[in-house]
């Protein structure tokens, strides 16, 4: 059995970016949250990245973030914002959802079904049956 308090491996990738020492504590505190919460995460990779966009004057930063968990890996790739505090924010919110998502897949309590777009492009369908 994991230890709740064991530390997990993490590994920080920041592309074209300087270091920052402040986001990547943030980055540690929250991948430290998701191994309080699910135990049996063996390691984290967390890849922040500035996007290129050429028709955008600021710039954009980008988020993947990999967990990995016995006999599987899941990932969020989030989608860009001009704060890569917001970022690692939304990113690790998408991946705490998916580890819970996958706990209760683990523990029989949610049915395995599509991804939630596919389930809102079968809702959007029967509802415009629904109007025909």
């Amino acid at each position: 059995m994991n230890n709740p308090t064991k530390k997990i491996p993490i590994e920080i990738v920041i592309r074209n970016m300087p270091d920052s020492t402040f986001l990547e504590n943030k980055i540690h505190e929250k991948a430290e949250k998701l191994s309080e919460f699910y135990h049996s995460i063996l390691s984290c990779k967390v890849v922040v990245d500035i996007v290129q966009k050429h028709q955008h004057q600021g710039k954009l930063y980008n988020a993947v973030i990999t967990v990995y968990v016995p006999n599987n890996e899941l990932v969020v790739n989030h989608k860009t914002d001009e704060n890569a505090y917001i970022v690692i924010r939304d990113s690790f919110d998408a991946m705490y959802r998916k580890l819970e998502e996958y706990a209760e897949m683990q523990h029989g309590k949610l049915k395995s079904h599509p991804s939630n777009y596919s389930w809102r492009r079968l809702h959007r369908f029967a509802r415009s049956l629904l109007k025909k």
